[in-house]
């Protein structure tokens, strides 16, 4: 028998040593178990605590303790400006072994891991930097409100971002964050409150961001002419951006102005020619003119530059549909699902689109599929009433034509209600 006493501060030296100890004991056979175990201790004897490599952290060894880890704070901060977070946040463990108790390295370190979408490992750096001595500065508590926000914890977000605003009241991004935040929560008022804080305290770039909040959420809020008055301020700040004049096409597309709606999507495409969203945008409402013929290749143009939604492509199949090109739009609905498996529409209309080429048992797939993606849409049942009716299976028609018809109210179809009628009768006429 052997002891060895471990301690995590030897070195590689002291592993190799470890090693022939180990095989002047150990059998000839068990050879192969002594290397599995060096490799283990080498691993570990190459990581501290803080998952630091000890070996790479000898770069400054002729320095001082804490002019190796100032060093080591500056090469993170080259790693981060060129955008090698990985390599960052190694130099940034390096300065957090020499100093741990060093704040800022905490918060930069948070950045780099942020950066590299490790939230987490975030949280954690600005947790440790608001316990050191950053508790009163805003930053660490915008940033890890920030990652709360991503990563749907929206309660933490709005306290930390409440406390970023308490120590700065005039730090114009927390309030653009919480309202967004306040926004996503469904607290609509908070939401104005704080982007209205953002637009009376901005100036430049952030006020005609801040703009863009605001006319963002009365949008939502169907509140157009308000966020046409934002979107209109916006653009007085900027008339160059692209952006803008898509928004504002989108409100004016809303308020039924549709002439309006196009020449800003133009004016946006005129600006930046590869803005697939606008080519979209404008397609949809050259569809709702009737104009599909001009729609079909605004589509393909935003489908070139990258548009790769289900969106788009269940609205170039509708368009494709109303062109009464079925076997285009049944490929353009086989995409949408693709994209998007829990789109419930892009099933009811693939389901239409079989049931026009005679599909009729792959249309009553589609149209089960959609009832039971969404139990409360009407179009399912409408569609299966309409394909059983085909098949003549009359009880299994009218039974889904009368879900049909008590979902839709008032909005149901008086085709449909006669339909029901004249299928009574059939079912009620003696053999």
């Amino acid at each position: 028998m052997f002891y060895l006493e471990w301690n995590t501060g030897n070195n590689i030296l002291n592993v190799l040593k470890m090693g022939y100890i180990m095989m002047a004991h150990l059998e000839r056979s068990n050879i192969f178990v002594v290397i599995i175990i060096l490799i283990a201790c080498f691993s570990l004897v190459r990581a501290d605590s803080n998952g630091v490599d000890q070996h790479d952290c000898d770069l400054f060894s002729k320095l001082s303790t804490a002019e190796a880890a100032e060093k080591y704070f500056r090469l993170a901060e080259q790693d981060a400006a060129d955008k090698d977070y990985e390599k960052a946040v190694e130099s940034y463990n390096c300065a957090i072994q020499l100093n741990p108790d060093k704040a800022e390295v905490y918060h930069q370190r948070g950045l780099a891991y942020w950066y590299q979408k490790i939230y987490q490992s975030s949280i954690d750096d600005f947790t440790k930097a608001i316990a050191l001595n950053m508790a009163e500065l805003e930053s660490p508590y915008y940033m890890r409100g920030y990652t709360y926000d991503l990563l749907g914890e929206y309660a933490k977000a709005i306290q930390d971002l409440t406390e970023a605003l308490r120590i700065n009241d005039q730090y114009v991004i927390a309030y653009l964050e919480r309202g967004h935040v306040y926004e996503l929560s469904g607290d609509y008022s908070n939401a104005i409150k704080d982007y209205s804080a953002a637009i009376e305290k901005s100036e430049g770039e952030t006020l005609e961001n801040a703009y863009k909040y605001r006319c963002g959420l009365y949008t939502v809020l169907g509140d157009y002419d308000q966020a046409l008055a934002d979107i209109n301020a916006a653009i007085k700040l900027d008339g160059n951006d692209s952006v803008s004049f898509v928004y504002r096409g989108t409100i004016y597309d809303f308020m039924d102005k549709y002439l309006k709606a196009i020449s800003d999507y133009t004016r946006a495409i005129r600006i930046d020619p590869l803005y697939a969203d606008a080519y979209y945008r404008r397609g949809l409402v050259l569809s709702k003119l009737g104009y599909y013929e001009l729609a079909l290749p605004e589509y393909q143009s935003a489908i070139t530059l990258g548009l790769d939604t289900g969106e788009i492509y269940y609205s170039r199949g509708r368009t494709q549909y109303d062109l009464g090109q079925y076997a285009e739009a049944l490929k353009s609905f086989d995409t949408a699902i693709e994209r998007d498996a829990s789109d419930h529409e892009a099933y009811i209309m693939r389901g239409i689109v079989h049931e026009e080429l005679g599909n009729t048992q792959l249309a009553i797939v589609d149209y089960q599929t959609s009832s039971k993606l969404a139990p409360d849409d009407p179009g399912s049942y409408s569609g299966l009433g309409s394909v059983y009716y085909t098949l003549g299976e009359y009880r299994l028609s009218l039974e889904n034509y009368q879900i049909y018809v008590k979902l839709a109210g008032e909005n149901a179809d008086p085709k449909i209600i006669e339909l029901i009628r004249s299928i009574e009768y059939l079912i009620n006429v003696p053999a």
